[in-house]
């Protein structure tokens, strides 16, 4: 094969109003056509009017979900579906966000069937073409299988991950030397299984980070990931080629053979590039930039020696690529492409300046006058030391990355602003004289910063001199970033402005941690709530403003738990909590013994008190109970779930009420935070599958539900605690997924505040990789 490729554009798909997610190619027929999936919730049909043409049409849009289309595939004729006149021309099929399945016949706008079976979004789409089934996955962990004709009937569990499932592909018999097929799946737990006759036949691992694409080549599958690379594997599982180059998540991959018997690869990424690749050595034969992300590409065969290629991206348009020079897009169509390039580039290397502001020219000449030492981008292939920063030169930019030690890679930070003029000049200092305008002041250095994928760089002065510690926090404060990001700031400063190091700083008890001043007050709580967290992270909601209806709960229990003596101390224990007096440490004993003794259908009053108790006693009261390994939060643990699994209304409000103000001790944060991660994760899915559809229709439970995610998001969100498990942050974002979609604006208002937490902590990069996994990827 050639050592590059001379892809160029040959049309845009105009016609969406958001992003373009998902791509499927229309085959059979000797025609054109590629279907595309939106987050405007519609898909849409295009169709060429020639195989010597470079004009595609819209020739149908589907509309029928209810929340954008996250996945599209096409189902050829076929035997099985003879006998069903609306699929004479095969079916159109699009997954959705809204968890469903919609059956389309191409010439009609109205759906044919709807698919209703998964919990979750529907992430991806596979298709026997010789049988007509279709193979789904979703981020409920699932992969089910559709059989044609009647495809909602018999519908079947075909296997579940650990996590999220990401991406299906199908595998012929054929390629498995007969027999029956094979689908694979790739999921958030960073592995692919390989399903046949029902069971797992095969677990491949290697990837680093979750498998976001599949597919199936000759003899071989690809696979593409949020590790910045693309795998090519054997089918008993060996991987031959890892391929490099992308620069950050690597969403869709899409291989095919062409005339001349080589395997080609195209991949799509968070870097807003689309590359294609050499599918058995690995090279990159091009890079097609973007202006904005690529969710999806795909091979269009068109009868030449090179297919057709087609991109999905983020500024709404889908667009066609070719290697035959006769269809190159019109003068118009490209010019307008180069122009939405430009605009894009200009807006993300803007030094915010005035005339002349702008970024690119020779970086290496910017990065001298600076006193930035630029590396060769090789040095990310090697391993570095935890927090260490280097800067890379990618075409005319100079890009800074670190050294995430606890993930074993380089994460990207952002891109280095070149000085504005572009020239030389005289004057000392780090600059070189060369002031940057920001905010109307002028600065020695402006720093481009990502701290959220897909938003905007933020930009960082600095002046030559100044404090970096001063610099640093001033940053963290004007952007609400975590604290925790602070020396990882203050490195970047001293190794990229050449500044020199500062001294030790002395440290302040109880100090603001943005202001150095006295200890953090925290804002007012929303009614009924009382707020427990620093200002940088989305307050702890705690239940406790009904303490006076302490009796009231008492008066319950007695008639539900008729036969239940109540003991003086609890007694004594219900008075102290109406009365606003102090609890003891048998107060706290008592009632959570009574709540964890108790047979869970007649429990939630004491669950209740016990609630109110762990609201209100002195913490470390609650901590003296719990903090021992004598197992009572794990047994509190399994109160509630117990609670949950009870479909009663009143026990799962008081449940859910009672695990948020856990949030508010030390000792069961602690538990919750550490070896408890499973516990936690088994309370949250009983509360989330456990209440019925009588009780989830109450928003008194939502709202409950959704505090409890977001203090647990919050809680390893702060400074300091520990890293969680991949599996934990998936979790959480599926249920801030379904959270974020409720008709309450509480819920949802909980939902958003949990998510950003969750992404705007030390481990960002996982969180976001987690968060877009579920569509949410504008926290």
């Amino acid at each position: 094969m050639s050592e590059s490729l001379s892809y160029a554009l040959c049309a845009a798909l105009l016609g969406h109003q958001d992003d373009v997610r998902a791509l499927a190619p229309l085959t059979g027929g000797g025609s054109l056509a590629v279907v595309t999936g939106s987050r405007d919730k519609t898909a849409k049909l295009w169709q060429c009017s020639g195989s010597s043409s470079n004009v595609f049409a819209q020739t149908q849009t589907f509309v029928g979900h209810n929340d954008f289309v996250s996945a599209v595939a096409y189902v050829p004729p076929c035997a099985a579906l003879a006998s069903d006149a609306r699929f004479s021309n095969g079916v159109v099929v699009t997954g959705s966000r809204d968890s469903n399945i919609i059956l389309w016949t191409p010439t009609l706008t109205d759906p044919a069937s709807e698919l209703h079976a998964h919990r979750l979004q529907v992430t991806s789409l596979a298709v026997d073409t010789e049988t007509g089934d279709i193979y789904s996955g979703s981020l409920d962990g699932t992969v089910r299988r559709w059989p044609a004709p009647n495809y909602l009937a018999n519908s079947v569990e075909v296997g579940a991950h650990d996590g999220p499932v990401l991406c299906v592909a199908f595998v012929p018999a054929s390629m498995l030397g007969g027999g029956s097929p094979a689908i694979l799946s790739g999921s958030g737990d960073k592995s692919i299984k390989v399903w046949r006759d029902g069971t797992c036949a095969m677990t491949i691992t290697g990837h680093s980070d979750t498998v976001r694409g599949l597919c199936v080549c000759g003899n071989a599958v690809f696979s593409s990931s949020h590790d910045t690379t693309w795998r090519r594997w054997s089918l008993s599982g060996q991987c031959s080629v890892v391929g490099n180059g992308h620069t950050a998540l690597v969403y869709s991959i899409s291989a095919i053979t062409n005339a001349s018997s080589k395997t080609i690869v195209a991949t799509g990424s968070e870097d807003e590039t689309c590359r294609v690749w050499d599918g058995e050595t690995g090279a990159c034969l091009q890079v097609l930039e973007h202006p904005g992300c690529i969710w999806s590409v795909t091979f269009l065969p068109s009868g030449g020696n090179m297919p057709d290629l087609v991109t999905a991206c983020g500024d709404a348009v889908g667009r066609v690529w070719t290697v035959d020079a006769q269809r190159a897009a019109p003068d118009e169509v490209a010019a307008s492409f180069a122009e939405a390039l430009s605009s894009r580039k200009a807006a993300l290397s803007s030094s915010g300046g005035g005339a002349g502001a702008g970024g690119g020219g020779d970086v290496a000449a910017a990065a001298a006058l600076q006193g930035i030492p630029l590396k060769d981008r090789s040095v990310l292939q090697s391993a570095g030391r935890d927090g260490q920063t280097v800067v890379v030169q990618e075409g005319s930019d100079g890009v800074a990355y670190t050294w995430d030690g606890a993930a074993s890679r380089w994460e990207k930070i952002g891109t280095v602003v070149s000085a504005p003029g572009g020239g030389g000049g005289g004057g000392g200092g780090a600059g070189g004289g060369i002031k940057q305008r920001f905010n109307g002041v002028e600065y020695d250095f402006v720093f481009d910063v990502d701290v959220a994928d897909g938003a905007p760089p933020l930009k960082l002065p600095y002046n030559a001199g100044d404090d970096v510690y001063t610099a640093a926090d001033r940053f963290i404060t004007e952007h609400g970033l975590p604290i925790s990001y602070r020396e990882q700031i203050v490195d970047f400063i001293l190794q990229n402005a050449g500044a020199a190091a500062p001294p030790p700083q002395a440290t302040m008890m109880n100090a603001d941690p943005f202001t150095g001043g006295g200890a953090y007050v925290p804002s007012a709580a929303p009614a009924g709530l009382s707020a427990t967290q620093p200002q940088s992270l989305p307050p702890m909601l705690l239940y406790d403003a009904d303490a006076s209806k302490a009796p009231l709960m008492k008066k319950k229990l007695g008639e539900l738990a008729g036969g239940t003596a109540i003991s003086t101390v609890v007694d004594e224990a219900v008075q102290r909590i109406a009365d606003g007096t102090s609890l003891q440490a048998s107060d706290v004993e008592a009632l959570h013994a009574l709540a964890t003794s108790l047979p869970s259908q007649v429990a939630f009053p004491a669950v209740d008190l016990l609630r109110l108790a762990l609201a209100v006693a002195p913490t470390h009261v609650v901590d003296a109970l719990y903090g021992e390994s004598n197992g009572a939060a794990l047994s509190l643990l399994a109160c509630l779930s117990a609670q949950a699994a009870t479909r009663s209304l009143g026990s799962l409000v008081s449940s859910l009420k009672c695990a948020c103000n856990m949030h508010r001790s030390t000792s069961l944060k602690t538990h919750l935070q550490a070896d408890s991660d499973a516990a936690l994760m088994q309370l949250l899915s009983a509360f989330a599958d456990g209440g019925g559809a009588d009780s989830h229709e109450k928003v008194s439970v939502r709202q409950a539900f959704a505090a409890l995610v977001q203090n647990h998001a919050v809680a390893i969100s702060a400074p300091g605690a520990d890293v969680r498990p991949d599996e934990v942050l998936s979790q959480l974002f599926l249920h801030i997924a379904s959270l974020s979609r409720d008709a309450d604006g509480e819920v949802v208002s909980r939902a958003k505040r949990a998510g950003q937490a969750l992404v705007n902590y030390s481990q960002s990069t996982r969180a976001r990789s987690a968060a877009s996994l579920v569509g949410l990827d504008n926290l």
